[in-house]
C-alpha cells in the first residue's frame, strides 16, 4: 500500500469532518487547493504560479458546482416542500389561522421548489395538496393581494422571469401551468371582491394589469402555453366594471389585439412579437394555431358596451386600425371567437363587435368571405365545425343588423348598408332552399349544411325579414 500524503490526509480529516454534519462552508474551504505546487511536483520558472492558479481556481469551480448540486438536491426534495405543507395542514387542523407570514413561506415554498421539482407528488391530488391547499388560504384579501404583487413584479433573483410569466407562460408542464393558473384566478376574484369594498386593493389589481402587458412578448414566444394566459386575462376581463374600466385605460385592448394579428398587427411600434403558429404542430397537442379564446372573449368583453372613442389614445387608434385585418382572420378562424353566450355570458364574437365599427365595404367582404366557406364541400371535421361557426354568426350578424339603430346597437355603417349584405345571406339560403346547392351544384354539397340553412330560414321567418 502506497503512502499517504498530506493532501491524502486533509481530505480524509474533512471527509470524516462532514459526515459528522460539520459545517459546510468550513468543509469547502478545508477541501480548497492551496497556491504552492504539491510536493514532488517540477517547479517550471514563470508558469508555477499560473499552472497553481488555473488548479485551484478549476478545483474550486467543481467545488462550487457541487455546492450547488447540494443545495437544490435539498430545495427541490420532497422532504423539504412537504413539512411546509404539513405545518399548514396542522395549523388548520388545530382550528388556527393561517397567518400572513405562513401563507407567504407557503406560497414561495410552492412556487421555489414544488412547481420547479422534477416530480409532483402532492401538487394536485386530494383536500391536502399543494393546490386545494393554496386555493382555500387564497379566500383572505390580505394573502390574494400579496400572491398577486408578488406574482405581478420581478423577481429578486433579476435574471428569472416573474411568477405569472414562470408559472403560466414559460413553464413547461401542463400540470404546473394549470395550478399556477387557477390559483392566480382564485386570488383575482377574491382581491376584486374585496376592492369593491375597499378602494385600498385597487393598486393591487393595477400591479395584475401592468405583469399581464409585460410578458406579452413571452407569451409570443410560448405561443403554446396562450390558452392559460387567456384564462387570465378573461378572468380579470370578468370580474365586473371596475376591472373592464381598469383595462381599458391600461389599453389591455391595444395589446391583445397586437398579440391576436401578430405579424398583420398595425402596432408596428408597439412590442415586438415572435411568429406564432406552426406548420407542423406538435404530437404533444396537435395544434398547429395558438389557441386564442380566452384572449378573443377578454377583448369581446372589453368592447361591449364601450361608446365609440371611450378607449385611450392608443387603443382607440388600434382599434380603428384592427378592424379589417382582424375581421378577416377571423372569418377565416374563429367567426364565433370571443362569444360568451354558450357559457352564460353576454359578450358578442369579437367578429361582430369589428363589424360594428365597420364600413359597408368590409361588411361585404365578410358577408362574401362567410358565405364562401359555406359554399366549400367539407369533409373534415374541422371545416364542419367552421362551416357551423359561420352559421351561428350569420344568425347573430341578421338579428343585430334587423334591430332598430340604438345606443347599445350603434353601426358604423347606414341600415341601407346593413341591409345589403343581408340582402346577401338571404339570396344565398333561398338558393340553398330550392335546391340550387353550391357554385357547381353538387348534390353532395346541398346536403353539407343542411341544419345550418334550417337555421338560417328559421330566424328569416322569426325576424320577419323585409326583403325576399
Amino acid at each position: 500500500q502506497s503512502p499517504q500524503t498530506p493532501m491524502d490526509s486533509s481530505k480524509a480529516s474533512s471527509m470524516d469532518t462532514l459526515g459528522k454534519g460539520g459545517n459546510l462552508a468550513a468543509d469547502i474551504e478545508r477541501l480548497s487547493i492551496s497556491d504552492s505546487p504539491a510536493p514532488g511536483m517540477p517547479t517550471t520558472p514563470g508558469r508555477v504560479g499560473s499552472s497553481q492558479a488555473e488548479m485551484a481556481a478549476g478545483v474550486d469551480e467543481i467545488l462550487d458546482t457541487n455546492e450547488q448540486m447540494i443545495r437544490r438536491s435539498l430545495l427541490f426534495d420532497d422532504g423539504f416542500s412537504g413539512f411546509v405543507l404539513d405545518l399548514v395542514l396542522q395549523i388548520e387542523a388545530s382550528g388556527q389561522p393561517v397567518t400572513l407570514e405562513v401563507f407567504q413561506t407557503c406560497a414561495t415554498a410552492l412556487y421555489k421548489s414544488v412547481m420547479h421539482s422534477e416530480s409532483h407528488p402532492r401538487l394536485v391530488d386530494g383536500p391536502t395538496s399543494w393546490a386545494a391547499t393554496v386555493e382555500r388560504l387564497l379566500v383572505d384579501p390580505q394573502a390574494a393581494a400579496w400572491f398577486l404583487e408578488t406574482a405581478s413584479k420581478p423577481t429578486l433573483e433579476g435574471d428569472l422571469p416573474c411568477w405569472l410569466e414562470g408559472g403560466i407562460v414559460s413553464c413547461h408542464v401542463e400540470e404546473v401551468r394549470q395550478v399556477f393558473t387557477r390559483l392566480v384566478v382564485t386570488a383575482i376574484g377574491t382581491v376584486a371582491r374585496a376592492a369593491q369594498a375597499d378602494g385600498a386593493l385597487l393598486p393591487v389589481l393595477e400591479a395584475v394589469v401592468e405583469g399581464i402587458k409585460g410578458v406579452v412578448p413571452s407569451v409570443s414566444h410560448h405561443w403554446r402555453n396562450l390558452t392559460h394566459f387567456g384564462e387570465v386575462l378573461q378572468a380579470l376581463a370578468a370580474q365586473g366594471r371596475g376591472c373592464l374600466d381598469l383595462m381599458r385605460e391600461r389599453d389591455v385592448l391595444a395589446l391583445a389585439l397586437h398579440l391576436f394579428l401578430g405579424p398583420k398587427s398595425p402596432g408596428k411600434d408597439m412590442v415586438k412579437l415572435s411568429v406564432m403558429g406552426a406548420s407542423n404542430p406538435w404530437p404533444v397537442n396537435g395544434r398547429s394555431e395558438p389557441d386564442y379564446d380566452g384572449v378573443l372573449r377578454a377583448c369581446s368583453m372589453m368592447l361591449h358596451g364601450a361608446e365609440k372613442g371611450s378607449f385611450p389614445p392608443m387603443s382607440d387608434k388600434m382599434l380603428d386600425a384592427s378592424v379589417r385585418p382582424a375581421g378577416f382572420k377571423l372569418c377565416e378562424t374563429d367567426p364565433m371567437g370571443g362569444s360568451t353566450v354558450l357559457i352564460g355570458g353576454v359578450t358578442e364574437p369579437l367578429l361582430l363587435e369589428m363589424c360594428l365599427r365597420g364600413e359597408h365595404r368590409m361588411l361585404f367582404e365578410v358577408g362574401q368571405s362567410l358565405i364562401a366557406q359555406l359554399d366549400k364541400a367539407a369533409p373534415e371535421a374541422s371545416s364542419r365545425t367552421r362551416q357551423s361557426q359561420c352559421t351561428q354568426f350569420l344568425c347573430r350578424f341578421l338579428e343585430r343588423a334587423l334591430q332598430p339603430t340604438s345606443a347599445t346597437n350603434a353601426w358604423e355603417a347606414s341600415e341601407p348598408d346593413r341591409l345589403d349584405i343581408c340582402n346577401q345571406i338571404v339570396t344565398y339560403t333561398l338558393n340553398q332552399l330550392r335546391g340550387e346547392g353550391g357554385p357547381s351544384g353538387d348534390r353532395h354539397q346541398q346536403r353539407t349544411n343542411v341544419l345550418g340553412i334550417k337555421r338560417l330560414a328559421q330566424l328569416l321567418v322569426l325576424c320577419g325579414y323585409p326583403g325576399k
